[in-house]
Formats: C-alpha cells, sequence, structure tokens
C-alpha cells in the first residue's frame, strides 16, 4: 500500500484529540548557516525517529510495535514533507527530494527504517545524493494513531494502555510530543540547524491535525530562505 493510502486510511480510524499548549524554539543555529546553506540545491527528510515511552500493552507484540513505529514514522515524515513544500512556494529556496524518493533509496539499499535513526548525517546525504538531511526525533507519551491494521480494540490497548476501559469522555489528557528538527550538512555531516516543539494534546481534535500543526512550527522557522 502505498504511503499516501496508507495515511488516509490511518486518518479514517484516528482518534480525536485535542492541542493544551504548545511551544517552539531554536536551540542552535551554526555562525556558518547562511553560507552553508546558500550552497545547498536539494535537501532530503529521512524517516522520522519514534520514541514511545508510554504504556505497553501486553497485547501487541515487539513486532506489533515496531511496525506502528514505521507508521508513526511515515506520518510525521509526509506531514513535514507537505509543510515544507507550502512554505517552498513562498520563501523556501532549496529543493525538498521526495520522500517516495527518499524511502525509495533507503529500501533500495537495506536501510530500513529505524536503522536509518541512528545513521550518520553525511552517510545517508553520500547514500541519497543530497546536500543536507533533515532529521527529526519525536518523543511521545501516546501514539498518535489507534494502531490501524491491528483493530480498534488493540488501537484502545496501545492509546489507553492495557485495559479495557470505556473511551474518556471530555478533555481528558492523552499525549505529550516531543519534537527536534535538525538539519546536518551532507559533506561534513555537522548540525547545522536546530529547533524543537513541545506540545501537550487532549481529545478534540486528530492526530494529523497535531502533527500538521507541529510541522507547521517547524516550517515557519525552517532556514533556507534568501
Amino acid at each position: 500500500m502505498k504511503i499516501s493510502q496508507t495515511l488516509q486510511f490511518l486518518a479514517l480510524a484516528l482518534v480525536p484529540i485535542l492541542f493544551t499548549s504548545c511551544a517552539s524554539s531554536i536551540h542552535y543555529s551554526a555562525s556558518t548557516l547562511l553560507d552553508e546553506t546558500s550552497l545547498h540545491h536539494e535537501i532530503a527528510i529521512v524517516p522520522v525517529e519514534i520514541n514511545f515511552s508510554g504504556p505497553v500493552s501486553t497485547r501487541l507484540t515487539y513486532d506489533d510495535y515496531r511496525q506502528l513505529d514505521i507508521q508513526e514514522s511515515h506520518f510525521y515524515q509526509e506531514s513535514l514533507y507537505n509543510s515544507l513544500l507550502r512554505k517552498a512556494n513562498k520563501n523556501v529556496k532549496v529543493d525538498i527530494q521526495s520522500i517516495e524518493r527518499t524511502n525509495a533509496i533507503l529500501r533500495d539499499q537495506k536501510i530500513s527504517v529505524q536503522d536509518s535513526w541512528s545513521m550518520d548525517p553525511a552517510k545517508l546525504a553520500e547514500i541519497l545524493k543530497v546536500d543536507a538531511v533533515v532529521k527529526v526525533r519525536i518523543e511521545e507519551s501516546r501514539y498518535l494513531t489507534n494502531a490501524a491494521g491491528f483493530g480498534l480494540e488493540l488501537g484502545r490497548a496501545v492509546i489507553f494502555g492495557p485495559y479495557n476501559g470505556p473511551l474518556p469522555a471530555g478533555p481528558v489528557k492523552t499525549a505529550d510530543v516531543r519534537a527536534s528538527c535538525s538539519i546536518f550538512d551532507g559533506d561534513s555531516g555537522d548540525l547545522l540547524w536546530k529547533m524543537g516543539v513541545d506540545q501537550d494534546a487532549n481529545w478534540s481534535y486528530t492526530p494529523s491535525e497535531i502533527i500538521e500543526s507541529l510541522n507547521r512550527r517547524i516550517a515557519r522557522k525552517f532556514p533556507y530562505k534568501w
């Protein structure tokens, strides 16, 4: 199934969530940022790293959780790509490799989604033939998808923990999301820019809206504007 089809399927099954607060900040910007980015022609967004710290359900296996990580990784990756494309029509002055091509190259090189998270940025840039790579790390206390493909009950187990209580009513807090987005130079592998977004969430808006809001904040601060 194509990523876009998977995302459409996930969106139909996602559990509603509402923002309660969101903060963003640029933690680092290299002194050579403008000089370096002005030489870049193409960048790539590599698979997003997912770090889950919530309750673990005994109803899902290790492989189930790995598949959930992959689904969430692609969900965040495509959302950021789309957010940057919208900005590129205005003031982001660099080409962005399609995520379909990025992920296809990694698959052809036998590099799994999880393996890409720990790879050296310069090596990734060499493999992808780009001038810089964008790496995003997500820390979340609840999965924002509902384990689509595993069934509703398993999805509930992942979101709420290993119990079978009723769906909560009202603004019950369900997810804390912390994201960091980093840009690495393709030649040196040096960190050029990094920002973070912290977000609380509870029931009302869809997870896709949470993720899109988070990535819009990243896109607004994204360099490559001249």
